[in-house]
């Protein structure tokens, strides 16, 4: 089974495009719509109880916390598929998941992503977002040494072992929460790929993007990789000090070593000594 987790906050409209254009991909499909623990105001659950009687597994759920990190996660940890499929409400197009869960099987990756920045890419954004977007994922690429164009998008496909255990005590609040997921499949040693994908421009409802939590998330990213050189010093210090310690015991051993065969060759030595006297003694009785 494929699962699909799309956060939903007021995005009546573009549900109704999504969720049908969803169920007409060729798999079994579980679709979790994350709402806010408020509740979404525009008419988004009144749809969904609406879609509830033609398509199965179609869930609607009231997240425990807040933010855009914490409906992503919550999601994630509650999704039965083997695959998990993250997109936006209205940017992504449910024709192209076979792309990306394809490359997924083919590759045998744990994470697929739908690159915004990648050559292929069809990309409808104005520079204002699509600049700062850039410069944001490039910062985050130096900072944590991912290997990925668009270490932001939101469309991506994950093997479900992968991710489970890569959302436990997310430190990002917001968007950077995509960053933040691949850095922790990263050091856990996953294969991340990417292909490059459509990103629509927004027809209806209103962008959750705001400029200051993008900035804190921001902080938190070079944080990670600040906490992370500094653990990797210490590491190497560490690792400095047990080969001392190790030298300093080969060292000890050796001169163990050399003090029996000092030992022996004394005791060859005396031996040889007491023959040798023993004989010219015999000799000359």
């Amino acid at each position: 089974m494929i699962s699909v987790v799309i956060p939903v906050m007021n995005e009546a409209e573009n549900i109704s495009r999504l969720i049908p254009g969803i169920y007409s991909l060729p798999y079994a499909v579980e679709v979790l719509l994350v709402d806010t623990k408020e509740g979404s105001t525009d008419g988004t659950l009144e749809i969904v109880e609406n879609f509830k009687n033609n398509y199965k597994n179609l869930n609607l759920i009231r997240q425990q916390g807040t933010g855009f990190a914490n409906a992503i996660t919550e999601g994630l940890k509650l999704a039965k598929g083997d695959i998990i499929v993250t997109m936006d409400a209205e940017n992504h197009l449910p024709g192209e998941i076979p792309l990306l869960i394809n490359k997924l099987r083919e590759e045998n990756a744990d994470v697929v992503v739908g690159s915004r920045f990648l050559k292929g890419a069809n990309v409808d954004l104005d520079k204002k977002r699509l600049i700062p977007s850039k410069i944001a994922n490039k910062i985050a690429r130096a900072s944590l040494q991912l290997n990925v164009k668009d270490c932001s998008s939101g469309f991506r496909v994950y093997r479900s072992g992968a991710i489970k255990d890569a959302v436990v005590n997310m430190k990002t609040q917001y968007f950077s929460v995509q960053v933040e997921i691949l850095d922790r499949i990263k050091e856990a040693k996953g294969k991340i790929l990417e292909i490059p994908c459509t990103y629509l421009a927004r027809e209806s409802g209103k962008s959750k993007y705001d400029i200051k939590p993008a900035v804190e998330d921001g902080m938190t990213i070079l944080k990670i990789a600040k906490d992370r050189q500094v653990e990797d010093i210490k590491s190497r210090i560490k690792g400095v000090k047990e080969k001392t310690e190790s030298s300093k015991e080969k060292t000890g051993s050796m001169k163990e070593k050399f003090r029996d065969m000092k030992i022996g060759v004394d005791k060859v030595k005396s031996k040889g000594k007491d023959i040798f006297r023993d004989k010219f003694r015999d000799k000359f009785k």
